[in-house]
């Protein structure tokens, strides 16, 4: 199972990071990627391996999300944002924090949800 974001690491561990992902590729039985862009982007950095590479997307099942058992209380009189996932770096929740202040004279409620 792999989450790959090249982006993530410093410029100068960079490449050495792509050459080892390149090295266990080819030696790994299966790589499992999460989204089509984890997908797009192992095949852009780290190269194709057809046999190996299994898109097996990392989603919220709607059958099995009841989004009204969440008693968020939202009132409709405020634009409410809601954002459901994993808090890490990639994800921007830094960055609609920062869009928060700036909206704060607005009608406008963020409500994060999740875990990291």
């Amino acid at each position: 199972l792999h989450g790959f974001h090249p982006e993530t690491v410093n410029g100068l561990f960079r490449r050495p990071y792509i050459m080892i992902e390149r090295a266990f590729a080819k030696i790994t039985d299966q790589i499992i990627l999460l989204s089509q862009s984890e997908y797009n982007r192992f095949i852009c950095h780290v190269g194709d391996f057809p046999k190996k590479l299994n898109l097996i997307p990392n989603y919220l099942r709607r059958d099995e999300f009841n989004p009204t058992a969440l008693d968020l209380n939202l009132d409709r009189e405020f634009v409410n944002l809601v954002y459901v996932g994993r808090f890490s770096q990639e994800k921007g929740i830094d960055l609609a924090i920062k869009a928060m202040v700036l909206l704060r004279k607005e009608n406008v409620r963020l409500y994060l949800i999740g875990y990291g």
